[in-house]
């Protein structure tokens, strides 16, 4: 009883958060495990470095975030509209039920080398005593398990074995895939959110966002039941990306972005990278622009919470010994190789594993170009602030295989996959989206889009205050 009631409660910390971000019942039962991993990380984040117990800083952190959470509940006392990022209820729920087909595959207990050896024996090292990660921090015999890998998975499995009362693989896979699936579902709602902005119909919006989930499941290639953490980084750094550099500046938005980028950046070192990318352009965004919706301080909290816990982590790690990233890599096989050779090898590698990237940014520059010359359809701006965030990651990705001195061709064949598993996902996000703006502007159907970019009879004029310039409808405006 306790292995399955234990897990369960463990939930609870989150609700309270996960009702403040989503606002509504349905979508807190995907948030708020979001939202107990994020205080698992940031507990973690304080323990390691403080030689404190998991439990006690994790309990620390879910007190501090369930008392922001109920005193925003308490301040919220009228009738609030739909969030920016709400697609409908049925787009809610079809994205869910689509993450959830992700899970089908839990049924066979696979769990790879990479998995057993760096994220959950990193959560074994967390049930021992409090002192125990510290103290193999700069152990040489660890080298090999990236000590300074973030902390959000294992110290959430850490606790779940806790809850449950054992330590088993099963559960910690489980633990991860569901994660997994609750970032890619954050994903479907954002798609399903853009949708409706170019005034999909709800049966389109529930469409583009199941079309947008199963897609990223496929792009994780079974990553996401095998115990690897790469699917719910890429998720969740996705997710940021779509509500922080397309839909409306929101505060909301805001609060969706800071949760969604802490993720990433707590889970994995390319997380970070995108995270960091996301939350500074969204920043510079909210800056620049005329909008009134989110002021400085709820943006530094946002920023902050964002990417305060992944810094202090890798500043902590470097402070006692880790080293850095790949010094797993460098201490296994040594061979730098010429530069030139390295990036021969790298950007085809990277270009070939990116491809719905391109297909996506051609696909809409075309329809940019075919809307633009038609008067009797809305236009489709292409997001350009988006390609940015996901070209500046790619950069420092391919930097990073240029300059690291792992043998380039084994090290593409292991990690080039995974490591751009942020960028297809966006690529297929993008084209899901896409394809609900032609659908629900073909001229040749009556797609109901009104001025403001709503169906007919499905107006919150409370929530659209900006002004809409007419016959331009994609990604959003600067100003909300």
């Amino acid at each position: 009883m306790r292995a399955v009631l234990g897990p369960c409660l463990l939930i609870l910390p989150g609700v309270l958060p996960a009702l403040a971000l989503g606002g509504q019942r349905a979508r807190s039962i995907v948030l708020a495990p979001l939202a107990v991993a994020a205080m698992a990380g940031l507990g973690a984040t304080l323990a390691v470095p403080l030689r404190l117990p998991l439990t006690a800083t994790f309990a620390a952190a879910a007190l501090v975030a369930n008392g922001g959470a109920l005193a925003a509940l308490r301040q919220s006392t009228a009738p609030s509209p739909p969030p920016t990022s709400d697609g409908g209820g049925a787009a809610t729920v079809s994205a869910a039920v689509a993450a959830t087909v992700g899970l089908l595959a839990l049924r066979a207990p696979t769990i790879d080398h990479d998995a057993r050896s760096i994220w959950f024996l990193h959560a074994r090292l967390f049930v021992g005593p409090s002192d125990l990660y510290a103290n193999v921090m700069d152990d040489a015999a660890y080298r090999f398990s990236h000590m300074d890998y973030p902390p959000l998975v294992p110290s959430s499995v850490a606790l779940t074995w806790r809850a449950a009362g054992q330590t088993d693989l099963r559960t910690a896979q489980i633990v991860t895939a569901v994660l997994g699936a609750c970032a890619l579902a954050t994903l479907g709602w954002a798609v399903a959110a853009i949708a409706r902005r170019v005034g999909a119909a709800p049966a389109v919006r529930a469409a583009a966002a199941a079309a947008a989930v199963l897609g990223c499941i496929a792009a994780a290639e079974g990553g996401l039941t095998r115990g690897y953490v790469d699917a719910l980084a890429a998720a969740a750094a996705a997710g940021a990306a779509l509500h922080a550099l397309v839909l409306p500046i929101r505060r909301d938005t805001s609060l969706m972005v800071g949760l969604l980028a802490a993720v990433a950046a707590l889970t994995k070192v390319e997380g970070s990278v995108a995270a960091g990318v996301v939350v500074g352009l969204y920043a510079l965004r909210v800056v620049t622009s005329r909008s009134t919706q989110v002021s400085r301080s709820t943006l530094a909290g946002v920023v902050a919470a964002a990417l305060a816990p992944a810094a202090a982590w890798y500043a902590a790690a470097v402070a006692m010994g880790a080293g850095l990233a790949s010094a797993g890599y460098t201490s296994s096989a040594p061979d730098p190789g010429r530069p030139l050779d390295r990036i021969g090898a790298t950007i085809p590698s990277v270009a070939i594993e990116v491809w719905p990237l391109p297909l996506a940014v051609v696909s809409s520059v075309l329809a940019w170009w075919l809307t633009s010359r038609s008067p009797a359809r809305a236009r489709w701006r292409p997001p350009t602030l988006l390609w940015l965030a996901v070209g500046v990651q790619l950069f420092v990705l391919v930097v990073g295989f240029v300059v690291g001195d792992y043998e380039i061709h084994r090290w593409l064949e292991i990690a080039a996959s995974r490591s751009t598993m942020y960028a297809r996902m966006v690529g297929i996000a993008e084209l899901a989206t896409l394809g609900a703006f032609l659908w629900a502007t073909d001229p040749t159907r009556r797609s109901g889009v009104t001025a403001d970019g709503a169906p007919p009879g499905r107006r919150w004029p409370s929530v659209e205050t900006r002004k809409v310039r007419p016959g331009i409808v994609g990604q959003a405006e600067g100003s909300s």
